[in-house]
């Protein structure tokens, strides 16, 4: 699903070590599929597969992006709280 949204790490290394020469190249299969469905005139049965295609594809990149936002808020809060306990030890002491 990484290489679909264009995120993948291998992805990633080579945009990084190749310059922006095409703009097709740049952009991610998401993307490419995004433009394909509003640029081009399509069968109706193309369109809701490639909609529903596309809502699927955007909910997973929300629910990974969550993921990651409380895994930051679940270290953030472990730090913020050992550093309550050590000042709390240290004006106790």
């Amino acid at each position: 699903m990484d290489w679909f949204l264009g995120s993948h790490k291998l992805q990633l290394q080579k945009r990084d070590k190749q310059e922006e020469k095409d703009s097709d190249q740049s952009l991610s299969n998401y993307q490419r599929a995004v433009m394909l469905l509003i640029q081009k005139k399509q069968v109706v049965r193309v369109i809701v597969a490639m909609t529903t295609l596309i809502k699927k594809v955007h909910l997973y990149e929300v629910m990974n992006k969550l993921g990651q936002n409380l895994e930051r808020l679940d270290i953030f809060m472990i730090v913020k709280e050992m550093d309550f306990c050590s000042t709390f030890k240290l004006e106790g002491g």
